[in-house]
């Protein structure tokens, strides 16, 4: 499910911070390709639910994406040719919402060709990591 969004040979490691069950406000991992960040991962919890399209249209955003437009899922979701934002109910201790972005690093943001890998990759992505929060 990767391989389109990043390079399909290499040496693939992941840092991460995230606390599945303990979770802080923000979180955030990152896919690295022979120790370059290919791929970035916030994880992000709201008490109060969020625009995907506001969150990817800020200018002071660190999930600001290039050309974001509504996609239609089971959750709120935007894609945008560098990356995608989707956010749903999921209560836990760190809030009632759950919002993860990911980011495409080293990419043109002009170049269109990644959007549908990003949504495939998101459609299957969210809701998996959904059930791994535990929701209430």
């Amino acid at each position: 499910m990767l391989e389109p969004l990043i390079p399909p040979t290499g040496d693939i490691t992941e840092r991460s911070d995230v606390d599945r069950k303990n979770p802080a406000p923000s979180s955030w991992c990152n896919l690295k390709v022979d120790n370059r960040t290919a791929l970035d991962l916030k994880f992000a919890w709201h008490r109060d639910p969020v625009n995907p399209l506001e969150i990817a249209n800020s200018v002071q955003s660190v999930s600001r994406l290039e050309m974001p437009e509504h996609a239609t899922a089971d959750f709120s979701m935007v894609v945008g040719n560098d990356g995608a934002i989707a956010t749903g109910p999921c209560r836990t201790q760190g809030g009632a919402y759950f919002t993860l972005s990911v980011l495409l690093k080293d990419s043109n943001t002009t170049d269109t060709g990644y959007r549908r890998d990003i949504e495939t990759f998101m459609r299957a992505y969210f809701p998996a990591t959904v059930k791994t929060l535990q929701c209430e």
